[in-house]
Order: C-alpha cells, then structure tokens, then sequence
C-alpha cells in the first residue's frame, strides 16, 4: 500500500517534466519556423524575440513572458493569453480575433495598432497606456479591464462591452461607438 503514492508521486514528477520537455521541444520548433499552431507554450519565456509574422493560431501562451517581443503581423486567431505579461510587446497589424486574455494578462504600453481583435475576450486585463488605434475591437469584451490612458482613437468599438472598465484618460477620438456598452452600463450609439 505504501508503494501506490511513491508511485503516484514518481508519475506526478514524469508528466510535470514531460510538459516541460514538451514545451521546450515547441519552444525550438517556434524559433526555427516561426510557426507553432496549436502547441502548448504554457509559461514560456519569449521575451525580446522577433516573432513578427508568426503563426501561433490556437496556441496556448498561459504565464507565457512576451515582454518587449515583436508579434507584428502574427496570426494568433484564438490564442489563450491567460496571465500572459505582453508589456511593450509589438503587437501591431497582428489577428487576434478570438483571442482570449483572461485575469492577469498584462498589456501595459504595448502596440496593438491596426489590430484584429473581433471577438476576443480581454475582461480583467491591464491595457494601461496601450496603443490599439485604428484597432478593429467591434464585439470584444474588455469587462473590468484597465485601460486607463490607452489611445483608442479610429477603433471600431461598435457591440464592444466595456462594463466596469476604467478608462480614464483613454482617447476615443473618431471612435465608432454603435451598440457600444460602456463602463457605466449604459449603451452608447453615437456612431451608429
């Protein structure tokens, strides 16, 4: 009876090193290629890499360090970006339709300009600073994100919802705001 646990904690200790081994192969494979759809790259450190043009779509980068990368125009259609830190990341004329940044994603000050980001889910997420002019964010949902002193000017932000958002400071200038539901709960069609 004594043997099961050590055996169960030996089997615990093999799959956690083979997730790693796993990543690390997806890791080798990503710089290689510029390519790694649909791999895990859970918690890896991707800092300060050009990736501009990569194909990632359906990754799952969760707890992954992008800070200071350059993703400009990558396919991330669907990525999982879950307490990933984008900080400065060139994020620039990328899709990231559907992509989902959940609690503790972190975009502070990055570059996500001319961006695609239909549909994707960015409640809870810091987007302090953040550059997503002339973005297309039409039905995306930033509840309860930070997007205080972010440049949202010449985004479509029409079906947008920004429920107990915080944008303070953040530019809307020639915005389209259509069926837009703002921080306050009210619906703004002042674009429509």
């Amino acid at each position: 009876m004594k043997k099961l646990p050590l055996l169960v904690l030996l089997l615990l200790g093999l799959i956690s090193s083979t997730s790693a081994n796993i990543v690390d192969t997806n890791i080798l494979i990503l710089k290689s290629s510029n390519a790694c759809e649909k791999c895990s790259l859970k918690g890896a450190d991707l800092s300060g890499l050009n990736l501009s043009g990569a194909s990632l779509r359906g990754a799952i980068l969760f707890n992954a360090n992008l800070s200071d990368t350059n993703l400009s125009g990558a396919d991330l259609r669907g990525v999982g970006f879950d307490g990933a830190n984008l900080k400065r990341a060139d994020l620039s004329n990328t899709n990231l339709a559907e992509a989902i940044f959940w609690v503790g994603a972190d975009l502070s000050n990055a570059d996500l300009s001319n961006a695609d980001l239909t549909k994707a889910y960015l409640a809870g997420t810091k987007l302090s600073g953040t550059n997503l002019s002339g973005a297309n964010l039409s039905r995306t949902i930033f509840q309860d994100a930070d997007l205080r002193r972010a440049n949202l000017s010449q985004t479509n932000l029409t079906d947008a919802w920004f429920l107990r958002a915080n944008l303070s400071d953040a530019n809307l200038s020639g915005a389209i705001l259509c069926n837009t539901k703002m921080p306050n709960g009210n619906t703004d069609n002042s674009g429509c």
